[in-house]
């Protein structure tokens, strides 16, 4: 019986332990829809930092109000985020949350106790309709109306999704331009900025880079996602053409 009860109570002790990190866990980092992380942004006043973790080019085009810039892949990164008030709730950003995730680990791992992350982004945020300072128009090489006037032909249309800021998108470039270049008899290649095409990048729910899709007679044939190689894209478009 004695042991039984002992059992029991570990059992018991170990539960709490496992519910109390758990919840402290989900108190020190959260992943906050936009919506919900300009609220709470505006509720901390100044017990929140703001920082965007994009490069400086990319935060030229346009950033939250209030943001600081401290960019993740510069070198000085770690020295930069030290600086920080470990008092404060971190809120924090990139363009799409990939590099805000690991941004957000890191600090964790510093020692920081309140982090509040952007889901998405700030292309969720631009998709959302809500306020940019500083925003420039980046530029588009199709209206929406041009866009679906091409994925309507009769003609196979692949279409590229990408950021200026994607590894694996600027890896793949050379293999989207070789499908344009060798295979033009039979498809076109269509290369969308989903930074610069929210409307689109919203309509297709286009959440990771580089997304490719296939389309003909307006109707979405395949979609792909991640890095291919020129023969996975020329078997696609082979299949569908």
């Amino acid at each position: 019986m004695r042991i039984m009860n002992r059992i029991g109570l570990t059992a018991v002790v170990l539960s709490s332990l496992a519910a109390f990190t758990a919840c402290n866990t989900a108190q020190g980092q959260q992943k906050l829809e936009p919506a919900a992380f300009e609220k709470e942004l505006q509720t901390s006043g100044a017990q929140a930092v703001l920082v965007d973790v994009r490069t400086p080019e990319e935060f030229g085009t346009g950033h939250l109000q209030g943001a600081q810039n401290i960019d993740f892949r510069a070198a000085d990164f770690e020295a930069q985020i030290s600086k920080l008030d470990l008092n404060k709730t971190v809120f924090i950003y990139c363009a799409s949350g990939g590099r805000s995730e690991e941004a957000a680990s890191l600090l964790t791992r510093k020692g920081f106790k309140s982090i509040r992350e952007m889901q998405g982004g700030i292309i969720a945020w631009r998709n959302n309709g809500l306020p940019l300072a500083n925003a420039k128009p980046l530029p588009r090489d199709y209206t929406p109306e041009q866009f679906d006037e091409a994925i309507s032909g009769d003609k196979l249309v692949m279409v590229d999704f990408y950021t200026t800021w994607c590894g694996p998108c600027k890896m793949m470039a050379p293999d989207i331009e070789r499908v344009k270049q060798e295979m033009s008899d039979k498809v076109i290649v269509m290369k969308i900025d989903a930074e610069a095409y929210t409307d689109l990048s919203s309509r297709y729910r286009i959440s990771g880079y580089p997304t490719v899709m296939f389309f003909k007679k307006g109707q979405t044939l395949r979609t792909l996602m991640g890095r291919q190689s020129f023969e996975e894209l020329a078997m696609n478009v082979n299949m569908f053409q």
